[in-house]
C-alpha cells in the first residue's frame, strides 16, 4: 500500500515507522511476543544443572558463584544480540531502498527491545535458580513477567503502593524508545531490574552453597530489592532526567517556540487540576490516574522539571445530563453519596465546593474538569480539556498557549457590534461561537490564547479600551459619523484588522479602506458548478502562499476548497500606489468563475454568465493581506470577500465531493494579525523518510521471496551447519 501511494503520487507515511515502530511494525510486533520466547530460552540455564547434578560439579569448581551466574547471562546477551542481527537486515535492505531512512530512530526502537530481551532475561534467569524442573520455572518466570506488567494496574488504587508499583511495572517500558525517545530513567530503570535479578539468582547460589537460614536469604533478597528501588526512586527525579530525541524531525520533543516559551518562565510553577465528582471526566483524573496524567505534561516537565502538580477533589453542580437524569428528583449531595457508596471511594476525598475554595477562574468553567496553571508571581491561566472530537486532552499548541499567557497578555480581539453583525456568543448558523468562545473546542481562538469581546461603539469609546484586533464583520447598516471616526482613528495608530464582507456591504465597509487603495468589489462572485449553488465561490490557496505554508501546499494537493457562500471579489489595484504592500491568500480558479452585479436569482437554473454586461471569467482575490508602515510598526489588515467562512453554519455544512477547510486559513489569518504570537506555531518539518528507490509494486514478488523463504532457509541452513560442526568434533 506504501508503495500505491507513492506510485500515485499521494506521497507514504513515515516509513521507518510505519516499517519497524507503529502500530504494526515489527519491533512494536516483537515487543508483544518477546515475553513467550525468553522463558522457553532461560528455563534450563540452572535448573538443568540441578537436575542432572551438574550444579554440584559447578559448585566444586574453581569459579565463584558471580562467575557462574555472569557466565549464562553473558550467553543470553549474545543470544538477544542474534536476536537484533535480525532487524539488522531489515535495515539494511531499508537503508538501499529507503530515501532518509531514520537509523537513529530505528536504533532507538532496537536499543529498547534489546533492553526488553536482557530484563526478560535477568528475571528468567533468577527463576531458573529456584528450581530444579524446567517446566516449572517457564511457568513462574511467565507467572512474574505478568505480575510485572500488571502490578501498575492491580496497585494504583493503593495510596502508599502506588509509586512502588508504577517504578516495578514494565508495562510500556519501550514505548518512549520505539516512538524514538532515549530517556535516562527507563535506560537505568532496565539496568537496575537485570542487576537486581542477577544479584538475586547469584544470592540464590550462595544460599544453596553455604545453606544459609531461610530468614537470612531473605533477608538478603529484600536488601537487593530495597537498593534497587531507592536508586530507581532516584532514577525519577525530572532534574536528573536526561533525554535524547532519536527522530529526524524531533517529533518526540515540543518545538522550538514552545521551547523559547518555556525558557522565559523561570522560577516555580503549580499545575492544578480540580476534579469535580459530578463532572462526566472525574474518573480520568482519580489518583489512581496521576502517573497517566502527568505524561501528558512530560514534553515541557523536560524543559521545567521544576513544575509540580496538585489536585483538589470537590463536588458541584456540573454539566452532566445523563447522570442527573439517571438520578431524576434527587439532590447534588444525594448524587454524591450515592457515587462514593456504589464506587466505593473514599468519602473524605471529596469536599463540597462550598467549604473549599474554588478560584473564579475554575467557577467561570460551570465547575468542569479544569486544570489551573499558576507562577510564584501569581499569574494563572486555564488549561482546559476538550470534547470528544477533539480527543479530550489538550495538546502542545494549547499547552504551550496557555504558559505563554503566564508571561505575555493574552491578544485582546475586539469584535464591532450594533450594526446586524454576526455574534460571537450565538450558537447557531450565523454565530462565530464556535470559532471564538467554545471552550470544548481546541481550536476556538479561547484556547489558544485570545481574550475574545464585542465592542459598540455607541455605548463605549474605542480609545478607552485596548484592543490588539479589531475585528468589523458583515455590516447590515452604515457606521456612524463618530464610530467612523472612531475606527479611522484606530487605523491611523496602526492598528491590525479583520474586516469581511458579504454583497449589500461593500458601501458600509469601503470607506474604511480609502486610503488603503483596496475595495471590495461590487457584485457577488458566481460560478457555473451544476452540483452546487451559483454563489458559492471555492478559493484555494495561492501558489505563493503555497509555497510558504504547508498547509496551504496539503490544501492544494489534496484538492481542499474554503468554501464561501454568496462572496464579493477584492480589488488591490490601488494599493502600491497608497505604498501599501498586499499578498493574496485566496483566490478563485481563473476558469468558471465571474463577478456578477445583477441580483437574478438561480434557485431552480443554472447560473450563467451574461459578456454583454461586462462579466467575464478570471480569478477572482478572495483573501487579501494589506499591511504598511505606521512610524516604527508594521500595521496588518487582513481582508476576505465573505463572512461564512467564520459561522457556525458554515463550519457544520457538509457538501458531496467538496473538501473543505477552514482551520489552516483561520490559523494563518490569526498568526499574522498577532505577529506570530498566537496561536502557537507547533508545527515541524515533515518526515523525509517518505519515499522508495530503486523498488517498485512490481518488485515485491521477488522481496517477499527473499524475506519469507530465502531469509528463513538461510537460517535453517546456517543452524545445521554449526550442528554438523558441532557434531563432528
Amino acid at each position: 500500500y506504501q508503495l500505491l501511494d507513492v506510485e500515485s503520487g499521494r506521497g507514504a507515511l513515515p516509513l521507518t515507522e510505519f516499517i519497524f515502530t507503529g502500530m504494526s511494525g515489527v519491533l512494536t510486533q516483537m515487543q508483544q511476543y518477546l515475553y513467550l520466547y525468553i522463558p522457553l530460552l532461560t528455563m534450563g540455564l540452572i535448573s538443568k544443572e540441578k537436575a542432572n547434578g551438574s550444579i554440584k560439579l559447578l559448585f566444586s569448581s574453581p569459579i565463584s558463584n558471580a562467575q557462574i551466574i555472569l557466565g549464562k547471562y553473558q550467553a543470553m546477551l549474545i543470544c538477544g544480540l542474534l536476536l537484533m542481527a535480525v532487524f539488522f537486515v531489515y535495515a539494511l535492505f531499508c537503508c538501499l531502498t529507503i530515501e532518509n531512512f531514520d537509523m537513529p530512530h530505528f536504533m532507538s526502537g532496537v536499543l529498547g527491545i534489546y533492553l526488553l530481551t536482557c530484563a526478560y532475561a535477568a528475571i528468567g534467569l533468577f527463576m531458573s535458580t529456584l528450581t530444579s524442573y524446567q517446566v516449572v520455572a517457564v511457568v513462574s518466570t511467565l507467572a512474574v513477567l505478568t505480575i510485572l506488567n500488571m502490578i501498575g494496574d492491580l496497585a494504583k488504587d493503593i495510596s502508599w503502593l502506588r509509586d512502588i508499583a508504577y517504578w516495578l511495572s514494565l508495562k510500556g517500558r519501550s514505548n518512549e524508545m520505539l516512538r524514538g525517545l532515549i530517556c535516562s530513567e527507563d535506560v537505568i530503570y532496565y539496568l537496575l531490574i537485570i542487576i537486581m535479578f542477577i544479584s538475586l539468582s547469584i544470592c540464590k547460589l550462595n544460599n544453596d552453597r553455604k545453606r544459609l537460614s531461610r530468614s537470612m536469604g531473605f533477608l538478603r533478597h529484600a536488601t537487593i530489592v530495597a537498593i534497587a528501588f531507592i536508586l530507581g526512586q532516584i532514577s525519577t527525579i525530572p532534574y536528573l532526567k536526561c533525554f535524547y530525541d532519536a527522530t529526524q524531525t524531533k517529533e518526540q520533543t515540543i518545538t522550538p517556540n514552545s521551547q523559547k516559551i518555556m525558557d522565559k518562565l523561570d522560577g516555580p510553577m503549580t499545575i492544578t487540576s480540580y476534579v469535580n465528582l459530578l463532572d462526566p471526566f472525574y474518573s480520568r483524573y482519580m489518583p489512581s490516574q496521576w502517573h497517566r496524567n502527568k505524561k501528558i505534561f512530560q514534553q515541557f516537565t523536560r524543559f521545567k522539571p521544576e513544575i509540580k502538580f496538585k489536585y483538589v477533589y470537590y463536588w458541584g453542580k456540573a454539566y452532566n445530563p445523563n447522570l442527573y437524569a439517571a438520578h431524576e428528583g434527587k439532590s447534588d449531595k444525594e448524587i454524591v453519596d450515592f457515587m462514593i457508596k456504589e464506587l466505593k471511594i473514599d468519602p473524605d476525598l471529596f469536599k463540597s465546593a462550598e467549604k473549599i475554595e474554588i478560584p473564579e477562574e475554575i467557577r467561570k468553567e460551570n465547575n468542569r474538569f479544569t486544570r489551573l496553571i499558576e507562577r510564584k508571581d501569581g499569574s494563572k491561566s486555564v488549561l482546559r480539556i476538550f470534547n470528544l472530537r477533539n480527543g479530550d486532552e489538550p495538546r502542545e499548541q494549547q499547552i504551550a498557549a496557555a504558559m505563554k499567557l503566564l508571561a505575555d497578555c493574552p491578544c485582546r480581539m475586539g469584535f464591532i457590534t450594533g450594526h446586524g453583525e454576526p455574534s460571537i456568543h450565538r450558537i447557531g448558523e450565523r454565530g462565530f461561537s464556535n470559532v471564538t468562545l467554545a471552550t470544548l473546542d481546541m481550536k476556538s481562538l479561547i484556547n489558544n490564547g485570545f481574550d475574545i469581546f464585542e465592542i459598540n461603539l455607541k455605548e463605549e469609546r474605542l480609545d478607552s479600551i485596548k484592543v490588539d484586533i479589531l475585528v468589523v464583520t458583515q455590516m447590515r447598516e452604515a457606521l456612524s459619523d463618530d464610530e467612523m471616526c472612531q475606527i479611522k482613528s484606530y487605523m491611523d495608530k496602526g492598528g491590525n484588522m479583520l474586516i469581511t464582507c458579504d454583497p449589500g456591504s461593500q458601501d458600509f465597509t469601503n470607506p474604511l479602506l480609502e486610503d488603503f487603495g483596496v475595495q471590495f468589489m461590487p457584485g457577488r462572485i458566481m460560478q457555473n458548478n451544476p452540483n452546487y449553488a451559483g454563489n458559492l465561490a471555492l478559493p484555494h490557496p495561492t501558489q505563493e502562499m503555497a509555497k510558504i505554508n504547508s498547509h496551504f501546499r496539503w490544501m492544494n494537493y489534496w484538492n481542499y476548497k474554503v468554501p464561501m457562500l454568496d462572496a464579493v471579489g477584492i480589488n488591490c489595484s490601488n494599493a502600491a500606489s497608497k505604498g501599501v504592500e498586499t499578498t493574496v491568500i485566496m483566490a478563485t480558479d481563473s476558469i468558471g468563475f465571474w463577478n456578477e452585479s445583477t441580483q437574478l436569482s438561480y434557485l431552480d437554473t443554472q447560473a450563467e454568465m451574461n459578456p454583454e454586461l461586462g462579466e467575464k471569467e478570471e480569478a477572482y482575490k478572495m483573501a487579501v493581506r494589506i499591511s504598511r508602515k505606521v512610524g516604527e510598526k508594521e500595521q496588518r489588515i487582513f481582508l476576505t470577500g465573505d463572512t461564512d467562512w467564520l459561522t457556525n453554519g458554515e463550519r457544520a455544512t457538509k457538501r458531496n465531493k467538496l473538501n473543505s477547510e477552514f482551520e489552516n486559513l483561520q490559523n494563518d489569518v490569526f498568526e499574522w494579525l498577532t505577529y506570530n504570537n498566537y496561536p502557537v506555531n507547533v508545527d515541524r518539518p515533515g518526515a523525509p523518510d517518505r519515499k522508495f528507490k530503486h523498488i517498485t509494486t512490481n518488485s515485491l514478488t521477488w522481496m517477499k521471496t527473499l524475506f519469507w523463504l530465502g531469509l528463513p532457509m538461510a537460517l535453517c541452513i546456517s543452524c545445521i551447519v554449526i550442528q554438523f560442526k558441532r557434531k563432528r568434533k
